[in-house]
C-alpha cells in the first residue's frame, strides 16, 4: 500500500517542477510588453518580459528541491538552517562583492552627473546579473533558516521537571 503514494510522488513531483520551469519560460513575450523598462542613466537592460522569464525560471529550479528534499528526506532542523545560513551568506557575500565592483570599477569612469545614480546601477546589475541566482539564493537561503530554525526549550531539571527556587520563581538547573 504504501509504494502506490510513493509511486505518485515520483512521478508527479518531477512533473510539477518542469510544469513550474515550463511556465516560468513560458512568461517570455507573454505578460509584458516588449520594452526595456530597466533603462535609465546607469544602463538599459533586457526586455522585462525576457528578465521575468529567467527570474522566475531560476526561482522554479531552485525552490522546489530545496524545500521538498528536507522535509522528505527528514533531515536535521539543525542541518537545514545551517544550509539555509550558508545560502544566505554566500548570496549576501556576492551581492556586497557585485556593489563593491560597481562603486570600484562603474562610478570612477563615469561622469559627475551619474554617480549619482550609483544604487540604481547596483539595484540595475543585480536585476539583470540573470546568470547566478543571487536573490533567489538569498530568499530560498532565509526561507530554510527562518523555517528550519532549532526550537527553542526550556531547561529542565534531572526528572524532566523545571526547576523552581523557594519563592517559585525559575532558576537554572544546579544553582542554588
Amino acid at each position: 500500500m504504501q509504494s502506490i503514494p510513493r509511486v505518485i510522488e515520483c512521478l508527479l513531483v518531477p512533473l510539477i517542477w518542469y510544469g513550474g520551469v515550463l511556465a516560468a519560460l513560458s512568461v517570455h513575450g507573454n505578460v509584458l510588453v516588449n520594452d526595456h523598462s530597466l533603462c535609465g542613466p546607469w544602463g538599459c537592460g533586457p526586455t522585462s518580459d525576457a528578465l521575468l522569464a529567467v527570474h522566475l525560471a531560476w526561482f522554479a529550479a531552485i525552490w522546489p528541491p530545496l524545500l521538498y528534499i528536507p522535509w522528505r528526506r527528514s533531515w536535521d532542523r539543525n542541518v537545514t538552517a545551517r544550509i539555509g545560513l550558508g545560502l544566505v551568506s554566500i548570496s549576501l557575500t556576492m551581492i556586497v562583492g557585485v556593489c563593491a565592483w560597481q562603486w570600484l570599477v562603474w562610478r570612477p569612469e563615469t561622469s559627475e552627473f551619474l554617480r549619482g545614480y550609483i544604487w540604481q546601477r547596483c539595484g540595475f546589475v543585480l536585476a539583470n546579473a540573470s546568470d547566478w541566482p543571487l536573490v533567489q539564493s538569498f530568499g530560498i537561503g532565509l526561507t530554510l533558516w527562518t523555517i528550519y530554525q532549532p526550537q527553542k526549550t526550556k531547561h529542565h531539571g534531572k526528572y524532566g521537571v523545571e526547576a523552581v527556587s523557594p519563592d517559585r520563581t525559575p532558576r537554572p538547573w544546579g544553582s542554588k
